[in-house]
């Protein structure tokens, strides 16, 4: 909790000086953290959802103007599309718990700490499923081709490093906004009782 979220008030009583939390100020900060996971979530979704139609866009215009798909285009035009399942069906599933949290302080805490932990799985696809996936099909494609070590290795190196920023992404940025929520929750809980 913030300072500024606290207020100063004398107890006669004991003869002290008490703080309580501005309740408003502390639900305006919880919505804004709502509205910001939420947001996330919703634009790494549509970023994930972007990027695998235009994979799967460009594969078959390569089909269509050199006349020829072969087996490794199609698997990396199923891989995209399977992803895009993926994301939707996660997307499915954030919504549904949406819809059955109510609408109380600490429901909308649970929200944007749910929206968190799906923005975290989406990053844990990406890295896993995507990086990896399509990395291990392109480096087998290029093998199968025999293209010249010297044009491979670029390749690999640039998804070991994207896998390695993914990562720290991943840590630095969702899981410890996250991390931030559930502190806050904890808090509030720990207020409460």
């Amino acid at each position: 909790m913030n300072i500024q979220d606290m207020q100063k008030i004398w107890d006669i009583e004991s003869n002290q000086t008490l703080y309580v939390l501005d309740e408003a100020s502390v639900l305006n900060r919880i919505n804004k953290k709502v509205i910001s996971a939420e947001r996330r979530a919703n634009s790494t979704e549509n970023f994930i959802i972007a990027i695998n139609i235009f994979v799967t866009i460009v594969l078959f215009a390569i089909a269509i103007l050199n006349d020829n798909l072969g087996t490794w285009e199609y698997l990396m035009a199923i891989f995209a599309a399977l992803t895009i399942g993926f994301v939707l069906y996660y997307r499915k599933k954030r919504y549904e718990f949406q819809s059955q949290v109510g609408d109380k302080m600490l429901d909308n805490l649970n929200k944007a700490i749910h929206h968190a932990t799906v923005q975290a799985k989406m990053t844990d696809l990406f890295l896993i499923w995507y990086i990896i996936g399509v990395g291990a099909l392109t480096l087998s494609n290029m093998i199968i081709q025999n293209i010249s070590i010297w044009l491979i290795l670029p390749i690999a190196i640039t998804m070991v490093i994207g896998f390695i920023v993914g990562r720290w992404e991943q840590r630095s940025i969702h899981e410890k906004k996250r991390d931030e929520l559930i502190d806050l929750r904890t808090k509030l809980v720990e207020e409460v009782n």
